[in-house]
């Protein structure tokens, strides 16, 4: 009876040290799914806009703060979340310019400008999104 206690004890602290340090996987946010649903039938414009503009602060992101509060830092290993291009595509469909390492979906114009939605790869994930405005 003492072993089996042991062996348990044994099992238990092996399980809280392994638990203890694998860091938890960070998952896509649930409400992208329903964004780009909408951003995907959106026409060109200002809604579509304010779709991308909502979609990009969802996107991972693999810019991480400088300790010292200076420029921001580029760590492609460790993204937020981990976004494969392929899912990328079947979330928000096929984009208007694809690059090896960017492609690009044309939001519309607003009556200023023309907004694009850059997504930015590497390694076969999203690394970056940002919202490009041009005249």
């Amino acid at each position: 009876m003492k072993h089996i206690a042991i062996i348990f004890s044994v099992v238990l602290a092996v399980g809280v040290l392994v638990g203890c340090s694998k860091k938890e996987k960070a998952v896509m946010p649930p409400e992208l799914t329903a964004l780009a649903e909408q951003f995907k039938s959106a026409p060109a414009g200002e809604a579509k806009i304010v779709l991308g503009k909502q979609i990009v602060k969802l996107l991972p992101t693999c810019m991480r703060e400088a300790p010292d509060g200076g420029y921001a830092q580029i760590d492609n290993a460790n993204p937020t979340y981990v976004l494969q291009v392929p899912a990328l595509y079947a979330l928000l469909g096929q984009p208007g310019e694809v690059e090896p390492d960017l492609c690009a979906y044309d939001l519309g114009r607003s009556e200023k400008a023309g907004y694009f939605l850059l997504i930015h790869f590497f390694d076969g994930y999203v690394s970056a999104a940002q919202i490009d405005v041009g005249k």
